[in-house]
């Protein structure tokens, strides 16, 4: 609850959030089938918010569609977005097959640091899928299949507890592996290696 969410009436819904680039490589069309297949929980949102060259198709097909547990919004300013990701319950991760093995999107680390579990749709093979399962962080199902999703987020609505452990896993390994502090700590330790041991007296 905060000033994002109730601006844009989130408030006692229960948030998928995907934010960032809405492009082809993403695959958010299996969200909107998920969306599809839960329309009965409508307490249940899938929150869009970004932009991309694949926004206006899946505009096109939610309007299609006719998800009112869909919506979207557009990017919004670098100092929302702390609010933005807390409004969320869950942050989605998404690829299409293909896609993941190479890949680890990088809103996967703001997801971590907000303290929300990571709900990601990529291949079993991928770097997110190890981190997530590193970090004890989420829930990892296949890319493009949307009963598994849907199933995944409601698993996640109806266990506040794991959601919550999630959430609280993945923001303690995002500030001892990947916050400034730790990158800086990394780096002086390579430093320190680099140069020739010190001369004794």
């Amino acid at each position: 609850d905060n000033d994002f969410s109730r601006k844009n009436g989130l408030s006692g819904r229960f948030v998928v959030l995907y934010a960032g680039n809405v492009g082809q490589i993403q695959g958010l069309e299996s969200a909107l089938e998920a969306a599809s297949l839960l329309r009965a929980q409508p307490e249940i949102l899938f929150l869009f918010v970004g932009d991309g060259t694949g926004r206006e198709s899946l505009v096109a097909r939610a309007g299609q569609m006719g998800l009112d547990n869909v919506r979207f919004l557009p990017y919004q300013p670098l100092d929302a977005m702390p609010q933005v990701w807390a409004a969320g319950d869950v942050g989605l991760v998404s690829l299409i097959k293909g896609a993941g093995g190479g890949a680890l999107p990088s809103k996967s680390y703001s997801i971590l640091a907000s303290g929300r579990p990571l709900l990601a749709s990529i291949d079993e093979d991928s770097d997110l899928v190890s981190l997530v399962g590193r970090a004890q962080a989420g829930v990892c199902v296949p890319p493009q299949a949307a009963p598994e999703l849907a199933a995944a987020v409601v698993r996640l609505r109806e266990d506040s507890a794991q959601r919550a452990a999630y959430g609280r896993n993945g923001r303690e390994y995002a500030l001892h592996h990947h916050s400034p502090e730790a990158a800086a700590g990394r780096f002086e330790a390579l430093l320190r290696a680099a140069l020739p041991p010190a001369r004794q007296a």
